[in-house]
């Protein structure tokens, strides 16, 4: 099994999501071994601060939240991954929400454990979509984005879409999305990011099954960013 795993890693990290992000290859090398070695439960803020991101001994994350930020990025990384040159491996390594340690599953095991949930597939979430720019402004967009997906979602007769404030209320929290559909009484959630280089913006969507915290949908768009409604 950790051939396995460590063959799957080595396919990401080679990736075109990865070759050019040396800090988050190394954070996500990071996760796996401590996931393998030391368990779910090892792997904290301070030991990725010191030993990924190069902070010193008075690394405090409750100041620095380079941890926090990075850790989104990885998330968007690996769905991007998954999305494209990833789409067909047999192992899958992620980096739930609520941790930092990678949990590794079988791509085999999830379509039982999916279909369990089928019957609540109809009442959704839509998070507050992460802005991964530099650029402050780019969070307007990320919330219009998300409440137009919401407004839109809520036209479709067949889903019970939760309402804007109560999805906005876990805006910057990271809980795992299980548990988030626990509190918001849903069976799926979507969840996603968007960033901005130049005059291209790219937008990640995903959209998972809270009773497996498995996605059951991820595509990545880019477009030239021009008129904002439009898009």
């Amino acid at each position: 099994m950790a051939e396995d795993v460590n063959r799957a890693l080595d396919k990401i990290l080679s990736s075109p999501q990865f070759a050019r992000a040396p800090r988050l290859a190394r954070f996500l090398r990071l996760a796996v071994d401590v996931a393998q070695r030391e368990g779910p439960d090892a792997l904290k803020e301070y030991r990725i601060g010191v030993e990924v991101f190069d902070r010193g001994g008075d690394f405090d994350p409750r100041i620095d939240p380079i941890v926090r930020v990075q850790a989104a990025k990885l998330r968007a990384k690996l769905i991007e991954y998954y999305a494209g040159p990833g789409a067909d491996d047999a192992n899958v390594i992620g980096v739930p929400k609520g941790s930092y340690a990678a949990e590794i599953r079988s791509r085999d095991a999830e379509a039982p454990q999916s279909r369990s949930s089928t019957a609540d597939r109809s009442r959704i979430a839509v998070l507050p979509f992460v802005n991964m720019s530099a650029d402050p402004d780019n969070e307007f967009f990320s919330d219009g984005l998300t409440e137009e997906l919401i407004n839109r979602l809520a036209g479709v007769p067949t889903l019970r879409v939760v309402a804007r404030t109560s999805a906005f209320s876990f805006k910057g929290r990271n809980e795992d999305v299980r548990d988030v559909g626990a509190k918001l009484d849903v069976g799926t959630v979507m969840e996603g990011s968007v960033r901005k280089a130049g005059d291209q913006l790219r937008v990640t969507a995903q959209l998972i099954d809270v009773a497996t915290g498995y996605h059951l949908f991820s595509r990545t768009f880019q477009r030239a960013y021009g008129n904002v409604f439009d898009l």
